[in-house]
Parts: C-alpha cells; structure tokens; sequence
C-alpha cells in the first residue's frame, strides 16, 4: 500500500479534522517504529527512517505489506481518537 491510498483510506472510513500532513506525521511514528524495533533488530545493524512528506512521497510503498496494512489503519484511528479526546474508543 502506498501513502497515498492510505490517507485516502483513513479519510473514507475515518473522517476527521485533520489534513493529509498530520495524518502523514502519525504515518512517520509507525514507520519510524517498524524500522527500529522490527527491521533493526531483525538485520542487527542500524536502518535510518527517512519521514515520509505527503507532497514528495505520495506514490511510496509503505513498509508493512498489504496483508497486514491494518496496522496503519488502526494506529492512526486510534490517533484521531486520542486527539479527539475520545480515550474509550
């Protein structure tokens, strides 16, 4: 999945107040997380996360295959969430 289908998805079944770049910001934590704490760890050598820019970076393939791309759905859903002050959900 790509950054941009992502957003796209998030604003069709998550609508909310916040834009393309804050969404692209929390997209930045998670990536930040997988290439720390899964591809380091798993390659024992140092990956540096480059963050993503929606302007630049659109078309990019994140990295969490496909079949497991719900990660990022439920990770910025509960962002929205957490900003909306709605903690229970």
């Amino acid at each position: 999945m790509n950054l941009a289908k992502l957003i796209a998805q998030v604003q069709t079944l998550k609508p909310s107040q916040y834009d393309e770049h804050q969404l692209t910001a929390w997209v930045n934590e998670i990536e930040s997380q997988v290439v720390d704490q899964v591809y380091g760890r798993a390659m024992f050598d140092e990956h540096e996360f480059v963050p993503y820019d929606i302007d630049e970076d659109a078309e990019k393939e994140l990295l969490i295959p496909d079949e497991n791309a719900d990660v990022y759905l439920h990770y910025l859903a509960a962002k929205i969430d957490y900003w909306n002050g709605e903690i229970d959900r």
